[in-house]
C-alpha cells in the first residue's frame, strides 16, 4: 500500500468512503455490484481500461446510477459495464447530474422502457454533459434509445455531447435503435440539443430512426441536432433507417446542421431509408447542410 492509499473490498465501498475529489481506482478484474456515486463528485477509473476492468449487474441495475446533482468532477472511465436490467438506463442511469464519462464499453445491457446502455435525463434546470471514447454494443430498449437515451423533461434543455464515441448492433421496440433524443415538449422552453462529433453509428435497428432518433414526446419544444464528422451506416427501420429527425408538429421547431456526414447503406422499409427530416409544417425546420456530406437517401416532408 502506497502512502494515502485505501483498499476496499468493492467499488462502491470506495465509493462510500470517498470525500468529493478523491479517485477510487479499480484494478483489473470483473465486479458483480451495483455502483451508486451518491451526489459525490469523485473519479472512478479503471487503472488498465476497460478491456480488463468489467462492472457486471448481473441481471441487476441499473449497473452505474448517477442522479443526485452530480457535476462534471464526477468520472467514470476505463470500465466495461454489462449485465444490466433495468426500466431506464441499464448500463448507466443518469438524472439531474452533468458526469464526464470517457474510455468505457457499454455493452449487452437492456432496459423495460428506455436506455439500454446509457439513459441521460433532465428533470430540472439544464443539463450539459459529455461521452468522450465510448462504445454502445449490444444494447436493447422497449421503447426509446438501445443504445443511449436522452431526455428533456418539461421546462428543461439536455445538451449531450458525443465525441468519438461508436454505436453498434443496439436495438430498440419502438423508436432509436442506436441513439433517442426526445424533449417533453409540454412547454415551448423545452429543448433538446444533441451535439455528435466524429461518432459512427452502425447496424442498430428500431421502427423509428434505426441509427438514431430525435424527436419529442408531446407538443412544443425544440430541437437543435448538431453533427460533424459523423457516419451512419447499415441502420435499419420501418421509417428513417440512418436517421429520423422532426416531428408532425408545427409548434416544434427543428433545426438540423450537418457537416461531413456520410449517411450509407441504411435501409427503411417505408420512408428515409438514409435520413428522414419531417416536420408539420415546413416552416417549423431548419436545415443546414454544410460542405463534405455524402447523404444517400435524405426525405424531407410531412
Amino acid at each position: 500500500p502506497g502512502w494515502g492509499v485505501t483498499h476496499f473490498a468493492s467499488i462502491q465501498d470506495g465509493i462510500d468512503a470517498a470525500s468529493p475529489g478523491d479517485a477510487v481506482c479499480v484494478s483489473p478484474g470483473t465486479y458483480l455490484e451495483l455502483v451508486d456515486f451518491s451526489g459525490k463528485d469523485v473519479a472512478v477509473v479503471g487503472v488498465q481500461g476497460p478491456e480488463n476492468t468489467v462492472i457486471d449487474g448481473n441481471g441487476n441495475g441499473p449497473v452505474v446510477t448517477i442522479a443526485q446533482g452530480e457535476t462534471a468532477d464526477a468520472l467514470l472511465s476505463g470500465f466495461t459495464i454489462t449485465g444490466g436490467v433495468a426500466e431506464d438506463g441499464a448500463g448507466i442511469f443518469i438524472v439531474d447530474a452533468a458526469p464526464t464519462l470517457t474510455d468505457l464499453v457499454v455493452r449487452g445491457n437492456m432496459a423495460a422502457d428506455s436506455g439500454g446502455g446509457i439513459h441521460v435525463a433532465s428533470g430540472i434546470g439544464s443539463v450539459e454533459l459529455t461521452l468522450t471514447d465510448v462504445i454502445l454494443a449490444g444494447n436493447y430498449a422497449e421503447q426509446y434509445g438501445g443504445g443511449l437515451n436522452i431526455y428533456a423533461g418539461p421546462a428543461t434543455t439536455i445538451t449531450p455531447t458525443l465525441v468519438d464515441v461508436v454505436v453498434t448492433e443496439n436495438a430498440s421496440g419502438y423508436s432509436g435503435g442506436g441513439i433517442a433524443a426526445a424533449a417533453y415538449a409540454s412547454a415551448a422552453l423545452t429543448t433538446v440539443r444533441p451535439i455528435l462529433e466524429g461518432v459512427t453509428v452502425e447496424s442498430n435497428e428500431a421502427d423509428y430512426g434505426g441509427g438514431l432518433w430525435v424527436s419529442k414526446i408531446g407538443s412544443g419544444g425544440a430541437i437543435n441536432l448538431s453533427m460533424t464528422d459523423v457516419v451512419l451506416a447499415d441502420n435499419h427501420a420501418e421509417y428513417g433507417g440512418g436517421a429520423y429527425v422532426g416531428d408532425m408538429s408545427a409548434q416544434m421547431a427543428t433545426m438540423v446542421l450537418l457537416e461531413r456526414v456520410t449517411v450509407e447503406r441504411n435501409t427503411a422499409a417505408q420512408y428515409g431509408g438514409g435520413f428522414r427530416l419531417y416536420s408539420g409544417h415546413a416552416a417549423s425546420a431548419f436545415l443546414d447542410i454544410l460542405d463534405g456530406n455524402d447523404l444517400q437517401t435524405f426525405v424531407f416532408g410531412r
